[in-house]
C-alpha cells in the first residue's frame, strides 16, 4: 500500500507532541507492504496544494495530520477525485474525526487506514469553496475572524473562547437574509449555520439531524439578537437543548442563498462577507473510518 502523510510540524501538538508524532510513522512503516511518503509543510494552504498535486501520483492513501483545518484542505483538493482520504487527529479541533468515529488518539487511528472502510461523505460549496463541517455567518464568524492563531502556543482551546468573548460584545448583529432555494421559502435571522455535521467547536451538536451521509445540508437560523436572547442560545446549545426553542429555524436543505451585512466562515476558518451561495455535493470525498 502506497500512503502519502501531509504534516504541519509547525503544529502546537507537533512542538508538544514529538514523541507522538514519531510513533504514528513508525507504526505506519511498520505494517507490512507499506511504502510511506512523508512531507512536512509549513504554512496554510500548503497541505492543499501537496494534495492535489499527489492526486495523479497513485497513492492509495492521502493523509492528512492535524485538525480541521487540516481536513478542510485535504477534502478541497480530494472532492470528487475519487481519492481515498485518511485523517489523523493532531489538532485543537478534531469535530469531524468525532463525527466518524476516528480515533483522537494518533496512534490509534493509524489502524483505520488498514483496517478501516472506505465511505463515502459530502460536502457543502460555499461560493466554490469546500467545507466538511459548516458554514457559519454572523456572530461566530465574526469570532473566527478576530481569532489570532499565534495565541494557540499560549492558550490552547481557550484562544478560541477568547475571540468569541470578544465577538459577543463588540459585533452589530444584522439582519440575515436566507433564502432555501429548493422551495423559495425566504427566513431572517441574525445567525446562521449551514451544516453538514451535527458537532460544532467540539461535543455540541448544532445540528442535531445532520447526517454527512445523506445528501443534504441543515440550516439553522437563529430569529433574535441581542444580550440575551445570543446568550440563551449559547446555554441552550451547550446543554443540547436549543432545538426546543421556538425561535430556531431548523430546515434540512440542499442549497440555500445567504446575504447581509455579515462575514462568514467555513470549517472556522475566516473567508469574506455576504453574500454566499451555499449547496451539498453529494458523495464527493471518500475517507477512511472505522469499521463499526
Amino acid at each position: 500500500m502506497k500512503i502519502l502523510v501531509i504534516f504541519n510540524p509547525a503544529s502546537h501538538k507537533a512542538i508538544k507532541w514529538p514523541d507522538v508524532v514519531k510513533s504514528v510513522r513508525e507504526k505506519i512503516e511498520q505494517k507490512p507492504h507499506t511504502e510511506l511518503v512523508w512531507i512536512y509543510t509549513e504554512s496554510a494552504g500548503e497541505i492543499e496544494e501537496v494534495a492535489r498535486l499527489a492526486v495523479t501520483e497513485g497513492f492509495d492513501i492521502i493523509v492528512g495530520m492535524g485538525g480541521d483545518g487540516t481536513v478542510n484542505e485535504l477534502v478541497n483538493a480530494t472532492c470528487c477525485t475519487g481519492q481515498t482520504v485518511g485523517i489523523i487527529p493532531f489538532g485543537i479541533t478534531n469535530v469531524f474525526a468525532l463525527e466518524a468515529g476516528i480515533p483522537l488518539d494518533p496512534i490509534d487511528a493509524v489502524d483505520v487506514l488498514f483496517e478501516g472502510k472506505r465511505q463515502r461523505f459530502d460536502l457543502g460549496d460555499a461560493n466554490g469553496r469546500k467545507f466538511m463541517l459548516m458554514l457559519g455567518a454572523g456572530l461566530d464568524a465574526q469570532a473566527v475572524h478576530l481569532y489570532k492563531p499565534e495565541l494557540k502556543k499560549y492558550l490552547n482551546q481557550y484562544a478560541y473562547i477568547a475571540s468569541g468573548v470578544k465577538a459577543f460584545f463588540t459585533y452589530k448583529q444584522t439582519p440575515l437574509s436566507v433564502t432555501v432555494m429548493d422551495n423559495g421559502e425566504e427566513l431572517v435571522g441574525y445567525q446562521v449555520i449551514v451544516a453538514n455535521c451535527g458537532y460544532y467547536g467540539g461535543k455540541r451538536k448544532i445540528a442535531p439531524d445532520a447526517v454527512p451521509t445523506d445528501g443534504y445540508l441543515n440550516l439553522v437560523v437563529y430569529k433574535k439578537r441581542g444580550i440575551f436572547p445570543t446568550f440563551k442560545y449559547f446555554v441552550t446549545t451547550v446543554i443540547a437543548q436549543h432545538h426546543r426553542l421556538s425561535d430556531i429555524e431548523f430546515r434540512r436543505v440542499k442549497s440555500v442563498k445567504i446575504d447581509g451585512d455579515a462575514p462568514y466562515h467555513i470549517d472556522s476558518e475566516p473567508i469574506g462577507h455576504l453574500p454566499v451561495d451555499v449547496f451539498v455535493v453529494a458523495g464527493a470525498v471518500e475517507i477512511m473510518v472505522p469499521e463499526r
